[in-house]
């Protein structure tokens, strides 16, 4: 999925940044590289689906109640 300039061009204004557009290629750029270089290094395997992290609830002491 490719970053789109549209969108980018609105975060800056959202953000109140004024940046050119060759501040926006360049950002662009930056995050196509990156997010093509996280998915080279992880694998598109199913071992890799890490599960969800959570906590077990409280352990309830039915005699406290």
């Amino acid at each position: 999925m490719a970053v789109q300039l549209e969108w980018l061009r609105a975060e800056a204004a959202s953000l109140g940044l004024a940046l050119s557009e060759e501040d926006l290629a360049s950002i662009r750029d930056a995050l196509e590289k990156t997010r093509a270089g996280l998915a080279a290094v992880r694998p598109d395997l199913p071992q890799w689906d890490d599960p969800a992290v959570g906590f077990l609830p409280l352990a309830t002491d039915p005699a406290s109640s």
